[in-house]
């Protein structure tokens, strides 16, 4: 087992209103999405970014993974713009972008690595940059059947507002339960003030 393949950053508690109202109707306020499809636009081009998503679908097609069980629910930002513009604040994270995933039963996010390309790409970062950084927010109480995995460490006891990070570590979401599985995803520029480098125990959010 790798030792500290991630660690807890803090816990966010306070006010969710705008993320729990968002939440309550996930299906009308989010977009479906499917892992293995590739839409026409990355299909036509050859960027850096495309050949990754390209590769990475096929790899897990190889895997035996298929549409019916790699599916999620996604909203991004601009949907919830105070709670996103706090995480920015409060991460200390640079240009940072964030959305919601919600994870129905009997669906899976396979074992991967986030490099972070289009990311990288649109804000002029080269690929190898290291400062690019993701966080994790559950969103709920852990509710049985709800996993996430780091390497070999599996993350099985969360609570609403647990952040963690995992640097570049290989990771995985299932949700094998009969409840769907709510996290947050914040993205940005980090550096020496950022959470992951000056945990906090609790923070009041």
């Amino acid at each position: 087992m790798k030792k500290n393949s991630y660690k807890k950053l803090t816990n966010l508690f306070g006010n969710f209103d705008e993320i729990d109202k968002l939440l309550f109707n996930f299906r009308n306020n989010f977009e479906k999405q499917f892992l293995l499809t590739i839409n026409k636009k990355t299909l036509k081009d050859n960027s850096v970014a495309s050949n990754e998503i390209k590769n990475r679908i096929k790899l897990y097609k190889h895997w035996g993974f298929k549409n019916s069980n790699t599916s999620f629910f996604q909203i991004f930002d601009k949907n919830f713009p105070k709670t996103h513009s706090k995480l920015s604040k409060l991460f200390k994270l640079k240009k940072a972008v964030s959305s919601i995933i919600i994870q129905e039963p009997g669906n899976t996010l396979p074992y991967h690595r986030d490099t972070f390309i289009n990311f990288k790409l649109k804000n002029g970062l080269d690929p190898k940059n290291e400062s690019v950084v993701r966080y994790m927010v559950f969103l709920e109480n852990r509710k049985i059947g709800h996993y996430f995995e780091v390497e070999d460490n599996v993350i099985s006891k969360w609570k609403k507002g647990d952040v963690i990070f995992w640097g570049n570590n290989y990771h995985m979401g299932a949700n094998s339960g009969s409840h769907y599985k709510a996290t947050l995803n914040i993205t940005g520029i980090s550096n020496k003030e950022s959470l992951h480098n000056n945990p906090i125990k609790k923070i009041n959010f």
